[in-house]
């Protein structure tokens, strides 16, 4: 869990820093904001496979993890 919060603080300051650079360059909102969404508009097709393969590996990794340690509480 600690991890999934460590990528959430680590993404929503990301988009804060692109948003804040934006605004200093006196970007109107709507650009700002089209900016921010636009990571997933241009993205490739090979890119979303290794996305979700990333996502995949991730979730089935702490899946094992939790078996792993319910395993050793029995």
């Amino acid at each position: 869990m600690k991890n999934c919060w460590v990528f959430l603080f680590l993404l929503v300051l990301n988009y804060l820093m692109a948003a804040v650079m934006d605004s200093l360059l006196k970007h109107p909102l709507e650009t700002v904001r089209f900016n921010i969404l636009s990571y997933f508009f241009v993205m490739d097709r090979a890119e979303y496979v290794i996305l979700a393969g990333f996502l995949l590996l991730y979730v089935s990794q702490q899946v094992l993890q939790a078996r792993k340690k319910r395993s050793r509480q029995q």
